[in-house]
C-alpha cells in the first residue's frame, strides 16, 4: 500500500484523511430507515438491516441498485431505478441527520488530532447535499480543512482522485498520508494515491471481511497513536528536544 513513513523519506508534510460513513458516523441505522420507506413506496419487499449495512459505501445510487436487486452489481431498470432513487434521496434528507451517531470518541479523537497540527480532510462517496449537514449536526466539520464528497468531482472512490484532491488542499504529500476508512473502495482509493490505509474493524464490511490494509483498528482513538507521531507538532517537539543542551550528570 502506498508509501511507507520509513526508510530514506523525510517526514514532511503528512495529513490524515477520513471517510465517514462507517469510520466517523453510525448511519447505517439512518440509511435503513430511508431504504425502507422507499421500498414501501413502491411496494417492494423490506430490506433487513444486515443486509443494508452491507450494501452501504461506493454511493447512494449503488445502494439503491443493491437494494432493488438484493444483488452486490445489480442493475434495475432504468425507469424503477429512477423513482428509486428519488425517493430514497427524499427520505434520507429527512433521515440523515435524524440520530447523529458519532461512533465513540470520534469527536475527542479528532480535536486532539486538530490541536497536534496534523492537516485532515474528510473524502466521503456521500453527496455534499447530506454529507455537509451531517458533519454539521454532529460538530465534526470544525476538524476539517476540506471536505470533498461523492459529487464534488465527476469521480469517487475507488478512483484516487478524490483523496489526491482533498491531499492537494491540504498541501500534503500522498506517501505521508493515511486514509482511514472501513471499505473496499478506501482500500482500493488509498492505495491508488500512494496513501497508507488504516481499516476500522468496527465498519461496514462486504460478508464481514475486512479489506487489504496497513494498519487494523478496533476503535477509533486508535487512530491518535497511529497518527499524532507522525503530525508536524511532534516533529517540532523532537528537534527542539534534540537542540536543547543536557545537563552534565552530578556526581556524588
Amino acid at each position: 500500500m502506498g508509501g511507507g513513513w520509513g526508510g530514506e523519506t523525510p517526514k514532511t508534510n503528512p495529513a490524515a484523511l477520513f471517510d465517514l460513513d462507517g469510520t466517523l458516523v453510525n448511519t447505517a441505522p439512518d440509511i435503513h430507515a430511508a431504504a425502507s420507506a422507499m421500498l414501501k413506496e413502491l411496494s417492494l419487499p423490506s430490506l433487513p438491516f444486515a443486509e443494508a449495512r452491507q450494501f452501504i459505501g461506493d454511493g447512494i445510487t449503488r445502494f439503491v441498485k443493491r437494494a432493488l436487486t438484493r444483488q452486490w452489481w445489480g442493475e434495475p431498470t432504468p425507469e424503477l431505478l429512477s423513482r428509486a432513487e428519488e425517493s430514497m434521496r427524499r427520505h434520507y434528507a429527512r433521515e440523515c441527520v435524524a440520530r447523529l451517531l458519532c461512533y465513540d470518541g470520534v469527536p475527542e479523537t479528532l480535536r486532539a488530532l486538530k490541536e497536534s497540527g496534523l492537516p485532515m480532510a474528510c473524502v466521503t462517496n456521500k453527496p455534499a447535499r447530506f454529507s455537509q449537514p451531517l458533519l454539521a449536526a454532529c460538530g465534526l466539520n470544525e476538524y476539517f480543512a476540506a471536505v470533498v464528497s461523492g459529487d464534488t468531482l465527476p469521480v469517487k472512490k475507488p478512483n484516487p482522485e478524490p483523496l489526491l484532491a482533498a491531499i492537494t488542499t491540504l498541501g500534503a504529500d500522498p506517501g505521508q498520508t493515511w486514509m482511514i476508512g472501513d471499505s473496499a473502495a478506501d482500500a482500493k482509493a488509498a492505495s491508488a494515491a500512494g496513501c497508507r490505509f488504516a481499516v476500522v474493524a468496527y465498519g461496514y464490511h462486504r460478508a464481514g471481511q475486512l479489506p487489504p490494509a496497513d494498519a487494523v483498528l478496533q476503535t477509533f482513538p486508535e487512530t491518535l497513536p497511529l497518527l499524532a507521531p507522525q503530525t508536524p507538532a511532534e516533529e517540532k517537539q523532537k528537534k527542539q528536544k534534540q537542540k536543547t543542551p543536557q545537563a552534565a550528570p552530578q556526581t556524588v
